[in-house]
């Protein structure tokens, strides 16, 4: 069998990457794909119908049907422990993760779908004793028979249970011995932590609540068949809750750094006040300052606006720093602005819009809540920024280790498409260090460390010393980055 199966959105078939025999890996495990650890019994190609919904590839793991179960999960414990994979695990692939995590594996985010600490239980919504007495019965000879009574508990209570060939079809062709699947159905492994737990209302073997406390979504009229059954809503839950991992991620990034982002904030603060140099202030009405951060910007504000003035930023913390300056502050975020249409007269950020993952939707929120002739002065950041980090970082043999930002013509035609009428200034403002750790700290120190879409492996000593003397030949001898920085007016248009 395949230790790992990628799967790439729209394609019609599953692609193995690496052929596996128990302790003996070829392959690896890609940290550009989610790793999706499958229910007992199926084919990888039962999650084609998500892969194709879904925005990245997924290398799908199959637990082994009749072979060494302990050989195997030393094999891709081997694989993911140095890792930091995102991962959709479903059924009795709940349970690897959990044994995985108490190995010390981290996981970045975990969506659990009919997973639970027990599948047997003895009181209330589960498969009962008794009940799993009768199903192992019923499957010992194996065959055709025992596939279409697995099938049918599977689909049992769900809009598949009608016709179990649809189940049958992804079960894996050696798949007659259960006496591994009935062991692990009845054993007890605590469930993952911090997982999103996704499921189906009617399923027979799984409650409509896990056990811990936890974000759980429950499917109305589904069973335990949920990527088979439900693989567009089920791909949308995924994206949504993936949205709000990174929108987190960047929040606690920021919260960390609020004691050092003043003593770390210079180039903050120089873009800032090439910001507010421009900024053409009305006598009243509302004026938003978005991802206020420490409050710089709107401690200039304040000094020259008599109107409302309102801080908006993603992090607590931040909002609680600048409502103990005496400002009004709320939490929010750029791409839902919290804010009614047409309410604000000026919108002021500065470097806080690069973080999106949805850089059109910002924009089209900001239009949102301009009033007709409203204006915006924005400062992000365009592609050319941190390159001597990102260029180092790919030399020294350790992937995408710094994010890559927009363009300065994407900013732009996001405006446009948004109506609002656009003027664009660009310019580099340089960062540099005495020696490496000191680049990297201030990175940390205004919570741009926050790699969005690089590798999550943890760095070694080695890795540090690697990237610092790629990233010295890159400064041309000296330790230096720099921030491409986009001004933006923008008008929004009657």
């Amino acid at each position: 069998m395949t230790l790992f199966n990628t799967l790439y959105p729209l394609s019609a078939e599953s692609m193995p990457i690496a052929q596996q025999s128990h302790g003996d890996v070829q392959g690896s495990f890609n940290p550009s794909s989610v790793l999706v650890l499958n229910g007992w019994g199926f084919k990888a190609s039962v999650w084609q119908a998500l892969s194709d919904q879904l925005s990245m590839p997924l290398q799908v793991v199959d637990q082994p049907a009749d072979s060494d179960y302990e050989s195997w999960f030393e094999a891709l414990y081997k694989q993911l422990e140095n890792e930091r994979p995102r991962v959709i695990a479903w059924s009795l692939g709940v349970q690897v993760v959990a044994r995985l995590q108490q190995r010390g594996v981290i996981f970045e985010s975990i969506v659990a779908i009919a997973g639970r600490a027990s599948f047997v239980v003895e009181s209330g919504h589960g498969l009962k004793a008794n009940d799993l007495a009768k199903f192992q019965k019923r499957v010992a000879k194996g065959g055709e028979r025992a596939r279409a009574y697995f099938a049918a508990l599977i689909s049992h209570g769900g809009p598949l249970a009608a016709d179990v060939t649809q189940i049958t079809h992804y079960l894996q062709a050696e798949l007659n011995n259960y006496t591994l699947s009935l062991a692990d159905l009845a054993a007890y492994v605590p469930v993952p932590k911090g997982a999103f737990y996704v499921l189906g209302e009617q399923d027979a073997l799984v409650a409509p609540r896990p056990e811990v406390e936890a974000e759980v979504e429950v499917l109305a009229g589904q069973s335990h068949d949920l990527p088979l059954a439900a693989p567009e809503r089920l791909a949308a839950l995924i994206e949504q809750y993936w949205f709000r991992e990174r929108q987190r991620k960047v929040a606690r990034s920021f919260s960390r750094a609020v004691d050092s982002y003043a003593e770390s904030s210079n180039l903050q603060q120089r873009v800032a006040d090439s910001l507010m140099a421009g900024i053409q202030l009305p006598t009243k009405g509302l004026l938003v300052d978005l991802g206020s951060g420490t409050g710089y910007c709107a401690k200039q504000l304040h000094s020259r606006f008599g109107g409302e003035l309102l801080c908006i930023d993603l992090s607590p913390e931040m909002v609680a720093h600048t409502r103990s300056l005496g400002f009004n502050s709320m939490v929010g975020d750029a791409q839902a602005l919290p804010l009614e249409d047409n309410s604000v007269e000026v919108l002021v950020s500065s470097l806080a819009i690069q973080w999106c993952s949805n850089p059109a939707k910002v924009f089209a929120e900001i239009a949102r809540v301009l009033k007709p002739n409203g204006k915006a002065w924005v400062a992000t950041l365009g592609e050319l920024s941190l390159a001597e980090l990102r260029e180092s970082a790919v030399e020294a043999g350790l992937g995408n280790r710094v994010n890559q930002f927009p363009a300065h013509t994407d900013w732009l035609e996001h405006a446009n498409d948004s109506q609002l009428a656009s003027e664009l200034q660009r310019y580099q403002t340089p960062v540099e260090a005495s020696n490496f750790s000191e680049l990297l700290k201030h990175l940390r120190g205004v919570g741009a460390n926050c790699v969005l879409n690089g590798s999550r492996k943890a760095l070694t000593r080695s890795d540090l010393k690697s990237w610092g003397d790629a990233a010295l030949q890159a400064g041309g001898g000296n330790y230096r980055t720099h921030y491409d920085v986009v001004q933006l007016t923008l008008n929004k248009l009657n």
